[in-house]
């Protein structure tokens, strides 16, 4: 992925705060895959405004969490699974302290959106990833 698109969709995430159902964990991964490849992975899932009812688009989605809509929305858009150990252009769903959430693999690291910007988490981070679709630019 281009680092030009990154390195703006970082800085664009460190100047305000996360807004579910705008810029989320999904959908700010998702909004930098479709920037860069025209395929908007999260097309099914938005609407929503806020925690609660994200969760109820995920659920009605893939009847699940996070994890099985990322399974479900990979599926549709026929990315191949990756395998350990991660390298190249990759969307998976990582795991902390703070539960499941959706990021890009970057350099060695998985970014994802948090409340107050953007954080890097290590490759041992992700329990399931994806190749990403060819770039379409």
């Amino acid at each position: 992925m281009d680092q030009h698109l990154i390195a703006a969709a970082i800085e664009r995430a460190m100047l305000k705060d996360m807004e579910w159902g705008k810029d989320d964990c999904c959908l700010w991964v998702c909004d930098l895959i479709a920037e860069a490849t025209r395929v908007d992975l999260a097309k099914p899932l938005r609407g929503y405004r806020s925690r609660i009812g994200a969760a109820r688009r995920l659920k009605a989605y893939a009847s699940g969490g996070l994890v099985e809509a990322a399974i479900k929305l990979a599926a549709t858009a026929r990315l191949k699974p990756a395998v350990w150990p991660w390298s190249g252009a990759l969307v998976g769903v990582v795991s902390d302290t703070n539960g499941p959430a959706l990021a890009i693999f970057h350099n060695g690291a998985w970014l994802g959106r948090t409340q107050r910007g953007v954080t890097a988490l290590p490759p041992h981070a992700a329990v399931i990833a994806w190749e990403l679709p060819k770039c379409r630019r």
